[in-house]
């Protein structure tokens, strides 16, 4: 006797789809939420990005700024 598993993932929210909405099934549904979760893990991706880079400019800046004043304090020895 093959074993059957008394629930198989995805089969709930695929009855949960079709009963609210009958016109869709639950690949669209499922294909739908993908990417509604990729377009949100790669805006937190960017939104990652971004946040090294700024953090980086301002070091950047920071080490200018302090690399300036030794030189001008070199010079006025």
């Amino acid at each position: 006797m093959a074993y059957t598993p008394r629930y198989t993932p995805g089969t709930e929210w695929g009855r949960y789809v079709k009963e609210t909405d009958p016109t869709r099934n639950f690949t669209d549904a499922f294909l739908e939420n993908f990417k509604e979760s990729m377009a949100y893990r790669l805006a937190q991706e960017e939104k990652k990005r971004q946040e090294q880079r700024q953090a980086r400019e301002r070091k950047a800046m920071e080490d200018y700024r302090e690399l300036q004043t030794q030189l001008q304090q070199a010079q006025e020895r």
